[in-house]
Protein backbone atom coordinates (compact mmCIF):
# COMPACT_ATOMS: atom_id res chain seq x y z
CA UNK A 1 0.00 0.00 0.00
CA UNK A 2 2.97 2.48 0.98
CA UNK A 3 4.48 1.99 -2.41
CA UNK A 4 0.94 2.40 -4.27
CA UNK A 5 1.10 6.00 -2.27
CA UNK A 6 4.03 6.97 -3.33
CA UNK A 7 3.47 6.61 -7.03
CA UNK A 8 -0.10 7.97 -7.19
CA UNK A 9 1.08 11.07 -5.12
CA UNK A 10 3.96 11.46 -7.51
CA UNK A 11 1.77 10.82 -10.64
CA UNK A 12 -0.65 13.50 -9.01
CA UNK A 13 2.35 16.13 -8.49
CA UNK A 14 3.23 15.58 -11.83
CA UNK A 15 -0.07 16.06 -13.45
CA UNK A 16 -0.63 19.40 -11.49
CA UNK A 17 2.98 20.84 -11.85
CA UNK A 18 2.90 19.65 -16.08
CA UNK A 19 -0.91 21.43 -15.99
CA UNK A 20 0.99 24.08 -14.20
CA UNK A 21 3.84 24.90 -16.70
CA UNK A 22 1.21 24.11 -19.85
CA UNK A 23 -0.80 27.29 -18.66
CA UNK A 24 2.43 28.93 -18.09
CA UNK A 25 3.73 28.61 -21.34
CA UNK A 26 0.22 29.24 -23.25
CA UNK A 27 0.04 32.10 -20.43
CA UNK A 28 -3.83 31.71 -19.36
CA UNK A 29 -4.88 30.97 -15.93
CA UNK A 30 -6.31 27.57 -16.28
CA UNK A 31 -5.63 24.17 -19.10
CA UNK A 32 -8.43 21.25 -18.80
CA UNK A 33 -6.12 17.69 -18.93
CA UNK A 34 -7.36 17.16 -22.82
CA UNK A 35 -6.04 20.70 -23.82
CA UNK A 36 -3.20 20.41 -21.13
CA UNK A 37 -2.56 17.27 -23.22
CA UNK A 38 -2.32 18.51 -26.82
CA UNK A 39 -0.14 21.29 -25.61
CA UNK A 40 2.12 19.38 -23.99
CA UNK A 41 2.56 16.05 -26.64
CA UNK A 42 2.89 19.92 -29.18
CA UNK A 43 6.32 20.67 -27.30
CA UNK A 44 7.93 17.19 -27.61
CA UNK A 45 9.46 15.66 -30.36
CA UNK A 46 8.41 16.44 -33.70
CA UNK A 47 7.71 12.88 -34.12
CA UNK A 48 4.80 13.14 -32.08
CA UNK A 49 3.03 16.20 -32.69
CA UNK A 50 0.06 14.35 -34.72
CA UNK A 51 -0.76 12.77 -31.49
CA UNK A 52 -1.72 15.72 -29.98
CA UNK A 53 -5.24 16.16 -30.98
CA UNK A 54 -6.18 12.15 -30.56
CA UNK A 55 -4.72 12.49 -27.07
CA UNK A 56 -6.85 14.81 -25.97
CA UNK A 57 -9.53 13.29 -27.83
CA UNK A 58 -8.35 10.04 -25.69
CA UNK A 59 -8.09 11.83 -22.70
CA UNK A 60 -12.15 12.81 -23.09
CA UNK A 61 -13.20 9.25 -23.76
CA UNK A 62 -11.34 7.80 -20.64
CA UNK A 63 -12.66 10.17 -18.50
CA UNK A 64 -16.17 9.70 -19.90
CA UNK A 65 -15.67 6.12 -19.32
CA UNK A 66 -14.31 6.46 -16.38
CA UNK A 67 -17.26 8.43 -14.95
CA UNK A 68 -20.05 6.32 -16.57
CA UNK A 69 -18.04 3.25 -14.87
CA UNK A 70 -18.86 4.99 -11.84
CA UNK A 71 -21.96 5.80 -12.05
CA UNK A 72 -22.64 1.87 -13.09
CA UNK A 73 -21.29 1.40 -9.71
CA UNK A 74 -23.04 3.13 -7.58
CA UNK A 75 -26.58 1.37 -8.86
CA UNK A 76 -25.56 -1.78 -8.50
CA UNK A 77 -24.82 -0.58 -4.78
CA UNK A 78 -27.60 0.96 -4.47
CA UNK A 79 -29.43 -2.02 -5.52
CA UNK A 80 -27.40 -4.82 -3.12
CA UNK A 81 -27.98 -2.74 -0.15
CA UNK A 82 -31.86 -2.12 -0.88
CA UNK A 83 -31.74 -6.15 -1.28
CA UNK A 84 -30.05 -6.43 2.05
CA UNK A 85 -32.87 -4.00 3.60
CA UNK A 86 -35.39 -5.33 2.06
CA UNK A 87 -35.02 -9.42 2.41
CA UNK A 88 -36.62 -9.83 5.75
CA UNK A 89 -39.74 -8.21 4.00
CA UNK A 90 -39.61 -9.41 0.26
CA UNK A 91 -38.04 -12.23 -2.17
CA UNK A 92 -36.96 -9.70 -5.05
CA UNK A 93 -33.91 -9.80 -7.22
CA UNK A 94 -31.11 -6.53 -7.19
CA UNK A 95 -32.42 -6.15 -10.78
CA UNK A 96 -35.89 -5.14 -9.31
CA UNK A 97 -34.23 -2.60 -6.66
CA UNK A 98 -32.51 -1.28 -9.47
CA UNK A 99 -35.50 -1.04 -11.80
CA UNK A 100 -36.89 0.77 -8.88
CA UNK A 101 -34.13 3.61 -8.49
CA UNK A 102 -34.49 3.97 -12.78
CA UNK A 103 -36.77 7.12 -12.63
CA UNK A 104 -35.75 8.89 -9.66
CA UNK A 105 -31.91 8.58 -10.86
CA UNK A 106 -33.46 9.99 -14.37
CA UNK A 107 -35.19 12.77 -12.46
CA UNK A 108 -31.91 13.54 -10.06
CA UNK A 109 -30.41 13.95 -13.55
CA UNK A 110 -31.98 15.99 -14.84
CA UNK A 111 -30.62 18.78 -12.86
CA UNK A 112 -28.31 20.93 -15.45
CA UNK A 113 -26.95 23.17 -12.70
CA UNK A 114 -24.10 22.44 -10.37
CA UNK A 115 -24.82 25.06 -7.97
CA UNK A 116 -28.38 23.40 -7.53
CA UNK A 117 -26.58 20.30 -6.86
CA UNK A 118 -24.07 21.88 -4.59
CA UNK A 119 -26.57 21.83 -1.57
CA UNK A 120 -27.75 18.27 -2.26
CA UNK A 121 -24.29 17.25 -2.42
CA UNK A 122 -23.06 19.03 1.11
CA UNK A 123 -26.57 16.92 2.58
CA UNK A 124 -25.02 13.53 0.74
CA UNK A 125 -21.51 13.95 2.42
CA UNK A 126 -23.18 14.20 5.85
CA UNK A 127 -24.99 11.41 5.62
CA UNK A 128 -21.41 9.15 4.48
CA UNK A 129 -19.70 10.66 7.26
CA UNK A 130 -22.40 9.25 9.47
CA UNK A 131 -22.68 6.37 8.24
CA UNK A 132 -19.03 5.64 8.26
CA UNK A 133 -19.39 6.08 12.12
CA UNK A 134 -22.03 3.82 12.47
CA UNK A 135 -19.78 1.14 10.54
CA UNK A 136 -16.50 2.11 12.17
CA UNK A 137 -18.50 0.92 15.64
CA UNK A 138 -19.83 -1.83 14.00
CA UNK A 139 -16.52 -3.05 12.86
CA UNK A 140 -14.49 -2.26 16.44
CA UNK A 141 -17.42 -3.96 18.73
CA UNK A 142 -18.65 -6.58 16.81
CA UNK A 143 -17.45 -10.07 16.98
CA UNK A 144 -14.72 -11.01 14.54
CA UNK A 145 -13.51 -13.76 12.09
CA UNK A 146 -11.77 -16.69 13.71
CA UNK A 147 -10.38 -17.45 10.32
CA UNK A 148 -6.56 -16.63 9.87
CA UNK A 149 -5.64 -13.30 7.95
CA UNK A 150 -4.14 -13.68 5.15
CA UNK A 151 -1.35 -10.65 5.13
CA UNK A 152 -0.38 -10.93 1.37
CA UNK A 153 -3.20 -12.27 -1.11
CA UNK A 154 -2.16 -14.26 -4.23
CA UNK A 155 -0.54 -13.01 -7.69
CA UNK A 156 -3.71 -13.86 -10.04
CA UNK A 157 -5.63 -11.17 -8.05
CA UNK A 158 -3.00 -8.49 -7.66
CA UNK A 159 -4.09 -6.79 -10.60
CA UNK A 160 -7.73 -6.51 -9.11
CA UNK A 161 -6.09 -5.39 -6.43
CA UNK A 162 -4.56 -2.52 -8.92
CA UNK A 163 -7.38 -1.59 -10.32
CA UNK A 164 -9.56 -1.20 -6.79
CA UNK A 165 -6.51 0.91 -5.33
CA UNK A 166 -6.16 3.10 -8.51
CA UNK A 167 -9.54 3.54 -8.59
CA UNK A 168 -10.33 4.43 -4.67
CA UNK A 169 -7.08 6.86 -5.20
CA UNK A 170 -6.58 8.07 -8.13
CA UNK A 171 -9.19 11.32 -9.07
CA UNK A 172 -7.43 13.22 -11.64
CA UNK A 173 -10.37 15.72 -12.54
CA UNK A 174 -11.04 16.41 -8.55
CA UNK A 175 -7.02 17.15 -8.81
CA UNK A 176 -7.06 19.53 -11.44
CA UNK A 177 -10.01 21.00 -10.69
CA UNK A 178 -8.49 21.82 -6.78
CA UNK A 179 -5.01 23.21 -7.50
CA UNK A 180 -6.25 25.36 -10.27
CA UNK A 181 -9.15 27.08 -8.37
CA UNK A 182 -6.73 27.71 -5.51
CA UNK A 183 -5.72 30.99 -4.83
CA UNK A 184 -1.71 29.99 -4.92
CA UNK A 185 -1.79 27.08 -6.85
CA UNK A 186 2.14 25.81 -5.90
CA UNK A 187 1.07 24.99 -2.93
CA UNK A 188 -1.17 22.45 -3.81
CA UNK A 189 2.09 20.59 -4.84
CA UNK A 190 5.03 21.52 -2.68
CA UNK A 191 6.83 19.53 -0.17
CA UNK A 192 4.04 19.24 2.79
CA UNK A 193 1.52 21.27 0.77
CA UNK A 194 -2.53 20.58 0.21
CA UNK A 195 -1.88 17.31 -2.05
CA UNK A 196 0.71 15.72 0.64
CA UNK A 197 -1.65 16.58 3.58
CA UNK A 198 -5.13 15.06 1.66
CA UNK A 199 -3.23 12.16 0.65
CA UNK A 200 -1.90 11.48 4.29
CA UNK A 201 -5.35 11.70 5.42
CA UNK A 202 -6.87 9.73 2.77
CA UNK A 203 -4.45 6.80 3.00
CA UNK A 204 -4.81 6.50 6.12
CA UNK A 205 -8.61 6.70 6.33
CA UNK A 206 -8.83 4.10 3.92
CA UNK A 207 -6.46 1.94 5.67
CA UNK A 208 -8.82 2.14 8.77
CA UNK A 209 -11.40 0.94 7.41
CA UNK A 210 -10.25 -1.51 5.10
CA UNK A 211 -7.92 -3.52 7.97
CA UNK A 212 -11.30 -2.92 10.38
CA UNK A 213 -13.15 -4.35 7.74
CA UNK A 214 -10.81 -7.03 6.54
CA UNK A 215 -10.61 -7.99 10.40
CA UNK A 216 -14.24 -8.37 11.12
CA UNK A 217 -15.03 -10.80 8.23
CA UNK A 218 -11.82 -11.85 6.62
CA UNK A 219 -12.45 -14.07 3.28
CA UNK A 220 -16.41 -13.37 3.60
CA UNK A 221 -15.92 -9.70 2.98
CA UNK A 222 -18.50 -8.66 0.30
CA UNK A 223 -17.73 -6.68 -2.21
CA UNK A 224 -18.93 -3.42 0.70
CA UNK A 225 -18.60 -3.22 3.97
CA UNK A 226 -22.27 -2.31 4.20
CA UNK A 227 -23.31 -5.69 3.09
CA UNK A 228 -21.36 -7.87 6.35
CA UNK A 229 -23.01 -5.71 8.79
CA UNK A 230 -25.85 -7.17 10.78
CA UNK A 231 -29.46 -7.78 9.93
CA UNK A 232 -32.16 -6.56 11.99
CA UNK A 233 -30.07 -4.12 13.56
CA UNK A 234 -31.44 -0.43 13.76
CA UNK A 235 -28.15 1.16 14.02
CA UNK A 236 -26.39 -0.89 11.34
CA UNK A 237 -29.86 0.09 8.79
CA UNK A 238 -29.42 3.35 9.87
CA UNK A 239 -26.18 3.18 8.28
CA UNK A 240 -27.12 1.37 5.41
CA UNK A 241 -30.19 3.46 4.37
CA UNK A 242 -27.51 6.74 4.91
CA UNK A 243 -24.63 5.71 2.75
CA UNK A 244 -27.33 4.49 -0.46
CA UNK A 245 -29.27 7.86 -0.30
CA UNK A 246 -25.70 9.49 -0.04
CA UNK A 247 -24.72 7.45 -2.99
CA UNK A 248 -27.80 8.03 -5.12
CA UNK A 249 -27.40 11.60 -4.69
CA UNK A 250 -23.97 11.25 -5.63
CA UNK A 251 -24.84 9.84 -9.01
CA UNK A 252 -25.69 13.15 -10.43
CA UNK A 253 -22.57 14.42 -9.54
CA UNK A 254 -20.56 11.84 -11.45
CA UNK A 255 -22.74 11.76 -14.41
CA UNK A 256 -22.64 15.61 -15.03
CA UNK A 257 -19.03 15.06 -15.78
CA UNK A 258 -19.61 13.22 -19.13
CA UNK A 259 -22.52 15.15 -20.01
CA UNK A 260 -20.60 18.26 -19.78
CA UNK A 261 -17.94 16.97 -21.57
CA UNK A 262 -20.20 15.32 -24.60
CA UNK A 263 -22.17 18.39 -24.79
CA UNK A 264 -19.67 21.11 -24.63
CA UNK A 265 -17.00 19.50 -26.24
CA UNK A 266 -18.70 17.45 -29.45
CA UNK A 267 -22.60 17.55 -29.34
CA UNK A 268 -23.21 21.65 -28.67
CA UNK A 269 -20.86 22.87 -31.48
CA UNK A 270 -22.74 20.21 -34.13
CA UNK A 271 -26.21 21.67 -32.88
CA UNK A 272 -24.78 25.32 -32.51
CA UNK A 273 -28.01 26.87 -35.15
CA UNK A 274 -30.63 25.33 -33.36
CA UNK A 275 -32.65 27.20 -31.31
CA UNK A 276 -32.38 27.24 -27.46
CA UNK A 277 -35.75 25.03 -26.80
CA UNK A 278 -34.36 22.38 -29.40
CA UNK A 279 -30.94 22.66 -27.47
CA UNK A 280 -32.24 22.33 -23.74
CA UNK A 281 -34.70 19.16 -25.20
CA UNK A 282 -31.33 17.53 -27.01
CA UNK A 283 -29.18 18.26 -23.86
CA UNK A 284 -32.15 16.86 -21.17
CA UNK A 285 -32.19 13.44 -23.99
CA UNK A 286 -28.49 13.64 -24.01
CA UNK A 287 -29.00 12.86 -20.08
CA UNK A 288 -31.58 10.41 -20.17
CA UNK A 289 -29.41 8.14 -22.69
CA UNK A 290 -26.03 8.15 -20.78
CA UNK A 291 -28.70 7.39 -17.48
CA UNK A 292 -30.63 4.60 -19.32
CA UNK A 293 -26.94 3.18 -20.87
CA UNK A 294 -25.48 2.77 -17.06
CA UNK A 295 -28.84 1.45 -15.81
CA UNK A 296 -28.68 -0.84 -18.76
CA UNK A 297 -24.69 -1.94 -18.06
CA UNK A 298 -25.09 -2.33 -14.25
CA UNK A 299 -28.04 -4.41 -14.73
CA UNK A 300 -26.69 -6.61 -17.46
CA UNK A 301 -23.41 -6.72 -15.12
CA UNK A 302 -23.78 -6.83 -11.24
CA UNK A 303 -20.60 -7.14 -10.34
CA UNK A 304 -19.95 -4.30 -7.45
CA UNK A 305 -16.41 -5.26 -6.78
CA UNK A 306 -15.28 -6.24 -10.69
CA UNK A 307 -16.67 -2.96 -11.76
CA UNK A 308 -14.39 -1.33 -9.71
CA UNK A 309 -11.43 -2.99 -10.54
CA UNK A 310 -12.09 -2.89 -14.15
CA UNK A 311 -12.62 0.77 -14.06
CA UNK A 312 -9.78 1.74 -12.36
CA UNK A 313 -7.65 -0.22 -14.55
CA UNK A 314 -9.28 0.88 -17.76
CA UNK A 315 -9.32 4.40 -17.23
CA UNK A 316 -7.58 5.39 -14.40
CA UNK A 317 -4.42 3.69 -15.74
CA UNK A 318 -4.33 5.41 -18.28
CA UNK A 319 -5.38 9.21 -16.73
CA UNK A 320 -3.42 8.32 -13.28
CA UNK A 321 -0.30 7.19 -15.14
CA UNK A 322 0.26 6.86 -18.26
CA UNK A 323 -0.80 10.53 -20.01
CA UNK A 324 1.05 12.23 -17.24
CA UNK A 325 4.58 10.68 -17.58
CA UNK A 326 4.44 11.84 -21.34
CA UNK A 327 2.78 14.68 -20.70
CA UNK A 328 6.10 15.54 -18.96
CA UNK A 329 8.24 14.10 -20.85
CA UNK A 330 7.05 15.91 -24.05
CA UNK A 331 7.31 19.13 -21.75
CA UNK A 332 10.44 18.89 -20.89
CA UNK A 333 12.23 17.79 -24.00
CA UNK A 334 13.28 21.30 -24.96
CA UNK A 335 15.39 21.73 -21.48
CA UNK A 336 18.62 21.98 -22.15
CA UNK A 337 19.87 20.65 -18.77
CA UNK A 338 20.75 16.89 -20.18
CA UNK A 339 21.51 14.99 -17.50
CA UNK A 340 18.00 16.40 -15.73
CA UNK A 341 16.40 15.15 -18.66
CA UNK A 342 17.46 11.43 -18.84
CA UNK A 343 16.52 11.15 -14.43
CA UNK A 344 13.21 12.86 -16.18
CA UNK A 345 12.71 10.29 -18.68
CA UNK A 346 13.98 7.14 -16.62
CA UNK A 347 11.38 8.12 -14.39
CA UNK A 348 8.32 8.78 -16.86
CA UNK A 349 9.38 5.47 -18.53
CA UNK A 350 9.02 3.84 -15.51
CA UNK A 351 5.91 5.34 -14.78
CA UNK A 352 4.33 5.00 -17.97
CA UNK A 353 5.18 1.38 -18.12
CA UNK A 354 3.46 0.77 -14.58
CA UNK A 355 0.65 2.02 -16.18
CA UNK A 356 0.35 -0.03 -18.77
CA UNK A 357 1.05 -2.75 -17.20
CA UNK A 358 -1.89 -1.96 -14.71
CA UNK A 359 -4.23 -1.34 -17.74
CA UNK A 360 -3.71 -4.40 -19.01
CA UNK A 361 -3.84 -6.92 -16.73
CA UNK A 362 -6.22 -5.08 -14.30
CA UNK A 363 -8.55 -4.96 -17.52
CA UNK A 364 -7.89 -8.61 -18.46
CA UNK A 365 -8.33 -9.74 -14.64
CA UNK A 366 -11.83 -7.95 -14.48
CA UNK A 367 -13.43 -8.83 -17.38
CA UNK A 368 -12.05 -12.60 -17.18
CA UNK A 369 -13.54 -12.28 -13.27
CA UNK A 370 -16.76 -11.14 -14.38
CA UNK A 371 -17.24 -13.85 -17.60
CA UNK A 372 -16.44 -16.66 -15.10
CA UNK A 373 -18.94 -15.05 -12.50
CA UNK A 374 -21.85 -15.65 -14.81
CA UNK A 375 -20.50 -19.45 -15.42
Amino acid sequence: MSDKFVRGRATRRQTVVTLYNTCKLKRVPLLTYPEAVKVSIGRGPSWMHWVSNPGAIAVDVFVIVYQLGVCCVYIVFIGDNLKKLCDAYVNYTVEIYMLMILLPLIMLNMIPNLKLLAPLSGVANIMAALSIIFIAYFLLSGKKSNQPLDYWGTLPNFPLFFGTIVFALTSVGVVVAISTNMKTPKQFWVTCGVLDVGMIIIVLFFLSVGILGYMFCVSECSDAITLDLPKNNGLASAAVILYTISIFISYALNCYVPVDIIWRNYLGPALERRSVTKLRLCEYLLRIILCLFTFVLAVSIPRLGLFISLFGALCLSALGFCFPAIMEACMEFARPERLARKFIFAKDIFIFIVGLIGLTTGTYSAIEGIINSFR
